[in-house]
């Protein structure tokens, strides 16, 4: 924990390594500590990232949590009350599928990129996007080990509008549905995220 507390001092805008951080922090310190870092990335990522988008993804959620007095810890996510929320389930969004650019599918490990900067936001912007979308999952996951189940929805949610056809939100969408005691739900989850990655080993387990 110490080791990637000095690496991210050293490369402050290394995703990769505040991933990994993020993951030590809930085993050592817990998940809401974790949570302060997530929101750290968050607030990382639209410095680095916006001003170079021309078009708008999700719902305006990252710009709601940004200009909360609250932190992830306090905050509930889903009474900030996302008007312009499309409301879908995973397995309506897989319709989609033959819309959705492959350019702005997440990977099902951390982001690959060591940093972001405005040239690499340049010449792959729909990278950037999936970026986000990976944040939410992880707070995702994070509040659904604290059992907070309908925050953990809010940032599906988010991430589905950013990402809609992607195997780990919809594997996420599948812990989520689980749950909240929708085992049927939670298996049409898991089997949208074979029919985008056949080989997505975290989806087949849960099944």
């Amino acid at each position: 924990m110490v080791i990637a507390k000095m690496a991210t001092e050293e490369w402050p805008d290394n995703f990769r390594l505040l991933f990994t951080k993020v993951r030590l922090e809930e085993i050592t310190a817990g998940g809401n500590t974790a949570l302060l870092t997530c929101q750290t990335m968050l607030k990382l990522w639209k410095q680095t990232c916006q001003e170079e988008m021309e078009e708008v993804k999700g719902s305006g959620l990252l710009e709601r949590v940004i200009g909360e007095k609250k932190d992830l810890t306090q905050v509930e996510l889903a009474s900030l009350g996302a008007k312009d929320r499309r409301s879908s389930s995973p397995t309506q969004s897989l319709m989609a599928l033959s819309t959705v650019s492959r350019g702005d599918a997440i990977s099902d490990t951390p982001s690959g990129q060591l940093s972001v900067t405005q040239s690499t936001i340049r010449s792959n912007i729909g990278q950037a996007w999936a970026l986000q979308a990976e944040i939410w999952l992880l707070i995702a996951d994070l509040y659904l080990q604290l059992e907070r189940h309908d925050d953990a929805t809010a940032c599906l949610e988010e991430a589905k509008l950013i990402a809609p056809i992607s195997a780990p939100v919809f594997y996420q969408g599948g812990l989520v549905a689980e749950a909240q005691g929708n085992l049927i739900s939670a298996r049409n989850c898991y089997e949208s995220a074979l029919s985008i990655m056949p080989d997505h080993v975290d989806s087949l387990v849960q099944l």
